[in-house]
């Protein structure tokens, strides 16, 4: 035999030897831009999901007390001024409220319609164990908290009673005098409407109208 002569079978045992190396290498190569891809899908779900909650978690809700309620207008020289502010002190302390606020509002029927209206954040605890609370604050030794009722709450959720109670224990009460008082509590604000010289009824109806301005998500 020829020691020039090239073997053909040696170089295609050669050939065959580089041809399956790169395969294998090209498999492993596309495996790990097959895993790869499916990290970036993965991570790039992640992503949107918590995005998308974040966007739809239920925001924060407030109180204020804007100048205009459901024809009502915010009246800061009346009487009952101090009224609401021995309420909004009374209940903020009693409550633990983290923020709260206290107002009056009249409309063209005077001083003897007014509504006296006090609110606050709060979450610990469930909104019928702090509307609850929210109304047993107003029940002392003198005064009562009767006729209860369990009213629809509207829009906003949460949980509405109304009852009857007297004022008789502010310092401008001359006389317990009886008056429809309307709250509500949901998962991080309470509210509270006192309405003199009006039914349950009314008062509910009234209540319903002003909470959505009264309170914001």
């Amino acid at each position: 035999m020829d020691r020039g002569a090239v073997d053909p079978d040696a170089d295609a045992g050669l050939l065959d030897f580089e041809s399956d190396d790169q395969a294998s290498e090209d498999r492993r190569r596309s495996r790990r831009a097959v895993w790869i891809s499916l990290g970036a899908l993965t991570l790039l779900l992640v992503v949107a999901l918590l995005a998308i909650g974040f966007a739809l978690r239920p925001r924060p809700g407030h109180v204020h007390t804007p100048s205009h309620v459901a024809g009502f207008q915010l009246d800061n020289r009346s009487d009952a001024t101090s009224t609401a502010d021995y309420l909004r002190t009374a209940i903020a302390a009693g409550m633990n409220l983290d923020s709260s606020v206290g107002a009056v509002y009249a409309n063209a029927t005077g001083d003897a319609h007014s509504v006296i209206f006090v609110g606050g954040t709060s979450a610990t605890g469930s909104a019928t164990t702090r509307l609850t609370a929210l109304m047993g604050m107003l029940d002392d030794a003198t005064d009562g908290v009767t006729q209860i009722t369990k009213e629809t709450p509207g829009q906003l959720g949460g949980a509405v009673q109304c009852a009857l109670t007297t004022d008789s224990n502010v310092s401008d009460a001359t006389s317990p005098t009886p008056m429809a008082v309307c709250g509500w509590a949901d998962r991080d604000t309470v509210g509270l409407a006192l309405f003199p010289n009006r039914g349950i009824a009314e008062a509910y109806s009234l209540f319903i109208q002003m909470r959505p301005t009264l309170e914001n998500h």
